[in-house]
């Protein structure tokens, strides 16, 4: 959540896909393993759900 005040109160002009570009491919790829991997039926279901959302989530709006 730190991320998304900060993002809020940032400069516009900030470049924020660049900014976070190694905490969204982190994220990915451990939605990816969970996927694959967990044993827990919604721990895999939300990571599914994350994939399936990615562009929405990842958009960045001017």
């Amino acid at each position: 959540m730190d991320a998304v005040y900060q993002a809020r109160e940032g400069s516009p002009e900030e470049n924020l896909e660049e900014k976070y570009q190694i905490l969204l491919v982190d994220f990915k790829a451990e939605c990816e393993r969970i996927k694959g991997e967990s044993k827990h039926k919604k721990a895999r279901a939300l990571a599914v759900e994350f994939l399936n959302d990615w562009e929405a989530i990842t958009r960045i709006c001017p």
